[in-house]
This record gives C-alpha cells, sequence and structure tokens, in this order.
C-alpha cells in the first residue's frame, strides 16, 4: 500500500508518554477464538455479579499469531476479521476501557526472531488488521483505538529497552501512514522471554526474569509478566508463581523504575539503539507489504524462514563461545549439586471427566451469523449461560472450515541443544 513508501524521519521526532491502563485489567490470549472466549468472559462476569466495565479485559483477538503459533486456523481469516470487528463494536459500546484486538510476537520471538523482525512483524500485522477491518467498516482510529500490543523481553536489557521504545514510535509512523493524524500511544503488554529460561540450576532464571522486568519497566511496558524459575523444568511450583509476581512489583514499589518517564531517553546507547531497530525494521516491514503483506509470507512460509535463519544464527553464537548462558555453558554446576527436575504437572483428571460428559450430550451443526448486527456477541453469550465451552461455541461458527495453513514456528529454548547434549 501506499503507506511503504512513507519516510521514517518523521516519526522519529521523540517519545511522549504513553496512556496507562486501567488499574484492574485481565489479559486473555484469545488468538483465533476471540468471539468464544468474549462470551465466556461475560457469562462468568454475570455469574460473579461484576458490571460492565468493572475489569478492562484485553482479549488481544490475533488470528495472525495463531496461525503462526499453531499452523492452521479454526475458520478463515475473512470470517476472523469480521469477528474482530463485531468484538471491537462490542468492547466500544459496553466495555470501556477494553480492547478486542492483539497485535503478538511472543510466538516469533520465542521461535528465534531477533528484534528487528519483532518489531517489523508487529508493524505488518497492525496494517494488515487495519486493511482486512476497513472491509467491515471500521477505520484505522477505531482499529488502533481497540489494539494492544504484547511482545517478549529477552536478556539483553539495552537492546530489549530500544525495542520497546522503538515499538512505539513505529506505531505511530504506521498508523500516520494510514491517516490516523494523531495516533494514540500504544498500549504495551510485556512478558519475560521463555527462550532464555534453562533447566539446569533453574534458580538463576530468578536473575534472568529480574533483569527482563527490568527492561519491560524501563521500556515503557504498562503490563509484565515474569515467567516462574522452573518453567522449562515442566510444572511451575507456588513459590516460582509467588517470586515471579513479586518481582515486577519490588521493582516498582521498591526499585521505583516507575517513576521516571523514559529512562533510557537521553542516553546515546539507547538512543542510536533505537534509531537503529526502528530504521531496519521499518526497511523490513515495507518489505514485507511489498511482497503482500504478513498474512501472504505466513501461508508461503517466508516469515518460518526468516525466524529460522535467524535462529540459527543465535545457534552459531553460543556454539562458538562467543556468548555464554550461565549455568549451562559456563559456571556448570556439579550434576550431584543440581536440584532435582521438578514433577510433571498433574492432568486436572475430574474437570476433564465433566468436560467429557458433558461433550457426549451435546452437538450442535455450524451456524450462519450475521456479523453486520451488532448484538453477535449476545447470540453466544446466551449459549455461553448455558455452559457451551470455547469448542462448542467455535462450532457454531464454524470451526474446521478453514483450508489456510502454514509452517508452524516452533519455540526453541537456547539451553536446550547444550543441556540434550550432556
Amino acid at each position: 500500500g501506499r503507506w511503504a513508501r512513507v519516510p521514517l524521519a518523521a516519526a522519529l521526532a521523540g517519545l511522549t508518554g504513553g496512556e496507562r491502563s486501567a488499574p484492574r485489567q485481565l489479559w486473555l490470549d484469545a488468538g483465533a477464538n476471540a468471539l468464544p472466549l468474549a462470551a465466556l468472559w461475560l457469562a462468568d462476569n454475570e455469574r460473579r455479579a461484576l458490571p460492565d466495565g468493572a475489569v478492562a479485559v484485553h482479549l488481544t483477538a490475533d488470528p495472525l499469531a495463531a496461525l503462526a503459533r499453531d499452523g492452521e486456523l479454526p475458520r478463515d481469516l475473512t470470517k476472523l476479521s469480521s469477528e474482530m470487528a463485531a468484538l471491537v463494536r462490542f468492547c466500544a459500546g459496553r466495555l470501556p476501557g477494553s480492547s478486542a484486538i492483539g497485535v503478538t510476537t511472543v510466538t516469533h520471538h520465542e521461535a528465534g526472531a531477533d528484534p528487528v523482525q519483532e518489531l517489523a512483524f508487529t508493524v505488518a500485522t497492525l496494517l494488515e488488521y487495519v486493511r482486512r477491518l476497513a472491509d467491515s467498516g471500521l477505520s484505522a482510529a477505531e482499529v488502533a483505538a481497540s489494539t494492544r500490543l504484547r511482545l517478549a523481553v529477552g536478556s539483553q536489557v539495552f537492546v530489549e529497552i530500544a525495542k520497546l521504545r522503538a515499538v512505539r514510535l513505529l506505531w505511530r509512523a504506521a498508523l500516520g501512514a494510514v491517516g490516523v493524524a494523531a495516533a494514540p500511544a500504544p498500549i504495551l503488554h510485556v512478558v519475560g522471554s521463555r527462550r532464555t529460561l534453562t533447566r539446569r540450576q533453574p534458580e538463576l532464571n530468578l536473575l534472568r526474569g529480574c533483569e527482563q522486568a527490568f527492561a519491560a519497566a524501563c521500556g515503557g511496558a504498562d503490563a509484565i509478566s515474569v515467567w516462574g524459575y522452573d518453567h522449562a523444568r515442566g510444572a511451575v511450583s507456588a513459590r516460582a508463581r509467588r517470586l515471579a509476581r513479586n518481582t515486577a512489583l519490588i521493582l516498582r514499589h521498591e526499585g521505583l523504575v516507575s517513576r521516571v518517564e523514559d529512562p533510557g531517553g537521553g542516553s546515546f546507547l539507547v538512543e542510536a539503539l533505537t534509531r537503529q531497530l526502528c530504521e531496519r525494521a521499518w526497511t523490513l516491514a515495507q518489505e514485507i507489504e511489498r511482497q503482500g503483506g504478513m498474512s501472504r509470507l505466513l501461508l508461503s512460509g517466508q516469515v518460518a524462514a526468516w525466524v529460522d535463519e535467524s535462529a540459527r544464527r543465535r545457534a552459531r553464537v553460543y556454539e562458538s563461545g562467543d556468548a555464554g548462558i550461565t549455568g549451562v555453558t559456563h559456571y556448570v554446576l556439579d550434576e550431584s549439586e543440581a536440584a532435582e527436575p521438578a514433577p510433571a504437572a498433574a492432568a486436572p483428571e475430574a474437570a476433564a471427566e465433566r468436560l467429557e460428559r458433558h461433550r457426549s450430550t451435546w452437538s450442535a451443526p455450524s451456524v450462519e451469523i450475521d456479523y453486520s448486527r451488532d448484538f453477535v456477541v449476545e447470540e453466544l453469550l446466551a449459549r455461553a449461560r448455558r455452559g457451551e465451552t470455547v469448542a462448542e461455541l467455535g462450532a457454531r461458527l464454524g470451526d474446521g472450515e478453514s483450508a489456510e495453513r502454514a509452517e508452524v514456528l516452533t519455540p526453541r529454548r537456547d539451553a536446550a541443544p547444550f543441556e540434550e547434549a550432556s
């Protein structure tokens, strides 16, 4: 589109403070199941007697991220785009402070994408949704107002701070290129990187989680999630969950990192990294547009090829010894000193049995839903009140109709080859 010819210089005019989310908020990973998940959440709200708007819910409907993660979609992109548009209208009318759309590059990061690719994929995905939802009558400004970003941060603190600063600049540049003169500041949910976690000496993951949360806070995150230190070993212990939750709280209340608007601003290193990431990501995003957009490159396998190449480069750095992983390639404990692996998570057998009994007595054919009506969510809500599950609600929307397939972006931990070799 025409935006691909817009220069980046005008977007690099500085970083201003972003809007802040509601104090009570819930982030859900709806992926390609946003309508069913929204209906279930609203039904649960009614059961708890919570009024609409009591909690700001961010559904983060992101079918392109689901396509990258799963290699397929339950319904075709055209129908999923119509569902996203219905949710945008519903959130605007009934759920103040909530949002429908997510642009998520966590899957790409965990498969090995580098920061430039993560930023470019964010821009390309955002603009793909702007185009698709325009067909349902939504303006670019309406799409932007209902979109939240989710990115992962690794352990290179200054690079990750620069990446989060850059994504705000690129957000403004991309929306400006499609006619949004005063784009709202993006709301960022930042999660720690699972590809940096190790099974050996898992206690060291506490330090990794701390530096990732620090980078997220300094980069301007509105919400931060930290993984439990024993996540790579299977079941996450209650102690690990508590420490992960408290990591960000200590940084906020005791480290006071949230008191400064833009801690990296004015730093030559951070400013230079931010500009470099912006320029390189903008160039790659324009190339994605020239080749047909994010969905086309996912379906063709080009995105997977780029990510795989980046992951291989990263692996070669560790194999050569130019970079090390503490506790795995450097400063390795004797095996006799290492902690025992955490037990595998126990399956919720009782819940699985109840669900199986429910499914054995339920059947519903796919029905044609008129997405032009504003009460499409209420149609599913009525069924959610009767106890239908995400899968059952999806069946009503036509699950299984899509023939679109893409190469799966498989998660890779940096330490896995070394842990498996010994």
